[in-house]
């Protein structure tokens, strides 16, 4: 590719080729030359080009039938639950430890989450119960004193998986309407959307929707 750059306040004419005899015809007029070169990676040379953005990586596959492509965050593999929604607009940290919610995946209808991080002040037991979070946008910065960590962070290191940028009014729509679903979250391309389809319609949430163990919870009060 040439390329020709003109700086009209120096009378200087930058070009990346040396054959330009209509522009150099005044000797008022200084020529530079510049080669530029590009440099392919192994990526590039195999025909592979890596994308600055996330793809779709994640699926979720409701007992209805409907599969809903989504990016995932979190922890990865494959998780069964209910899928239940929340509106709460704020608290996201205290439903991910709230022992009522062992075995579901909670799809949070406020758009934006994760914005203030999570810190230790605000949760609600020592544990995550949920099976998964589901949201729509998921913050790629924090803002807040106390912020410790992300919830990107936060939830792998508690082994949660986590799902955005997937339409989350619709499936409010469909659970508003038909009640909770089961649903199967996986990141596995080896798995098919049938085989998910049938481990949604073969798990009850009977016996997963209470903790195993005694729990503690702490409070300062």
């Amino acid at each position: 590719m040439e390329l020709a750059f003109v700086n009209p306040s120096s009378a200087t004419l930058f070009a990346a080729n040396k054959a330009l005899p209509s522009l150099v015809k005044h000797s008022s007029i200084k020529v530079l030359s510049v080669r530029c070169s590009s440099s392919s990676t192994a990526g590039a040379a195999a025909g592979v080009v890596e994308r600055p953005w996330k793809t779709s990586d994640a699926r979720l596959v409701l007992e209805d039938g409907s599969v809903w492509k989504a990016k995932s965050f979190g922890a990865t593999g494959t998780q069964v639950g209910e899928v239940v929604f929340n509106t709460s607009l704020t608290g996201y940290q205290e439903i991910l430890t709230d022992p009522s919610y062992a075995g579901q995946f909670v799809l949070m209808t406020n758009p934006h989450i994760g914005n203030t991080g999570v810190n230790l002040d605000d949760e609600e037991s020592m544990q995550c119960f949920l099976a998964g979070l589901v949201i729509k946008s998921l913050s790629i910065c924090t803002s807040n004193w106390r912020c410790t960590k992300t919830l990107e962070d936060y939830l792998t290191e508690r082994n949660i998986m986590g799902i955005y940028d997937v339409d989350t009014r619709a499936i409010t729509r469909r659970l508003r309407q038909d009640g909770s679903l089961i649903g199967v979250l996986s990141t596995e391309e080896v798995k098919s959307d049938e085989e998910l389809l049938e481990m949604s319609r073969s798990w009850d949430i009977v016996g997963n929707d209470s903790p195993s163990s005694p729990l503690l919870m702490i409070s300062d009060t």
